[in-house]
């Protein structure tokens, strides 16, 4: 699977903090940094990239413990202070001195950090179906802690990891195309695109240092800024079956700066369920 990776852009390294990440690169110009969310890698963003590298150098990573970048040992080195270090010193690795950030999922949580940490970093952004960590305490509700019941089996030791890697990581596809969590349309998710996403959350210390993110989720940073000042556009798939689309209730107090596109009938996996989609959007609020 590792193989068909290597159409869609240049693969490298960069190595901040003492440790290796994998940057999938394609284009030239301005940056656009794209993040992806668990249980995937820097592919989640595969269809996407060529999309936007008409007009930008865009750079898809394996975040810490993901994929081929380096997994460093205990859930306390996946807090959310050091994955927005990561961020910010791979963007001044690959030569700049701010992006536009994108991010899904937990790379949307990481880039709402980001954004808060490191504002002069991030010059627009783009987040989806990822809720604002202010807006998700503001906003949760009994049915939305029903859906979040993963976050506390995934505080148990060794048990979620065996269960996510049973029969050859089925967990995985089951997320992706799955009833309950998986894209509605099939028409950008191939078979190869499945073993893809099983093959990098196979990689050794993988899915333990992805399901860390989530032991480390009571380890949240305070955020230095009230609000997040830069533009911003939120796209939100409607039928996600871990977010119910009320937690970005009131988001402006927090993003004033904020445009939100709801998208009706789009699953959690937006990137790869509406590539077309998610290109456009980012072109229409990038030349606004």
């Amino acid at each position: 699977p590792e193989a068909s990776g290597t159409k869609t852009g240049t693969h490298g390294y960069v190595t901040v903090n003492g440790m290796k990440f994998r940057c999938v690169s394609a284009g030239e110009g301005p940056l656009i940094l794209l993040v992806h969310g668990f249980p995937q890698s820097w592919y989640a963003w595969h269809a996407v990239m060529p999309l936007l590298a008409g007009s930008h150098r865009v750079v898809a990573i394996d975040m810490r413990g993901y994929g081929q970048s380096d997994k460093p040992a205990g859930f306390w080195n996946y807090h959310g202070a050091q994955l927005a270090r990561d961020i910010n010193d791979i963007v001044h690795a690959l030569g700049y001195d701010k992006c536009v950030l994108i991010g899904h999922d937990w790379g949307g949580v990481v880039s709402w950090l980001t954004a808060h940490i490191y504002p002069s970093l991030v010059e627009r952004l783009v987040i989806m179906n990822a809720p604002h960590p202010r807006a998700f305490e503001k906003n949760v509700t009994l049915q939305q802690f029903f859906k979040s019941w993963y976050i506390f089996f995934f505080q148990i030791p060794f048990l979620p990891e065996i269960m996510m890697s049973m029969n050859d990581y089925a967990a995985v596809a089951l997320g992706l195309v799955g009833k309950r969590m998986g894209v509605k349309d099939r028409t950008h998710v191939t078979k190869e695109d499945i073993a893809m996403h099983k093959f990098q959350a196979s990689q050794p210390g993988a899915m333990t240092a992805g399901i860390n993110y989530y032991r480390a989720i009571f380890m949240q940073p305070a955020l230095p800024t009230k609000t997040v000042a830069c533009p911003t556009l939120m796209l939100w798939g409607e039928e996600d079956g871990a977010l119910t689309k009320n937690l970005n209730n009131g988001l402006e107090r927090w993003v004033p700066n904020v445009t939100i596109r709801y998208l009706p009938g789009v699953s959690h996996w937006v990137p790869e369920e509406k590539p077309d989609v998610v290109a456009a959007s980012v072109k229409d609020f990038l030349k606004a």
